[in-house]
C-alpha cells in the first residue's frame, strides 16, 4: 500500500511540475505576442525603419534658413542695444 501511495505522490509531483512549465510557457508566449503587437501597431504602416547616421556628411551644407536662424539672435541683440542704453 505504501508503494502505491509513494508512486501516486511521485506522479502527482511530476504532473504539478508539468503544469508549472506549461503555465510559464503560456506566460512567455503571451508576453512575446503582446510585445510584437505593440511594435507593429506603434510603427506607422508603410514607413521603413531607418537608423539615422550619427555623423553628418562633410559634403552637406546647412540650408539658408538654418544660417538665417543662427544669425538672427545676434542681429536682434545688436538692434536692441541702443534701446537698452537709453533706458539705463
Amino acid at each position: 500500500m505504501q508503494v502505491i501511495l509513494d508512486f501516486l505522490l511521485l506522479v502527482g509531483s511530476l504532473v504539478e511540475l508539468l503544469l508549472y512549465v506549461a503555465l510559464a510557457s503560456v506566460v512567455l508566449a503571451t508576453t512575446l505576442l503582446a510585445g510584437g503587437i505593440a511594435v507593429l501597431t506603434l510603427r506607422s504602416p508603410g514607413s521603413a525603419v531607418v537608423i539615422p547616421d550619427r555623423r553628418p556628411s562633410a559634403s552637406r551644407q546647412p540650408r539658408p534658413a538654418v544660417k538665417h536662424q543662427l544669425a538672427r539672435p545676434v542681429l536682434v541683440a545688436v538692434a536692441n542695444e541702443p534701446i537698452l542704453a537709453k533706458t539705463a
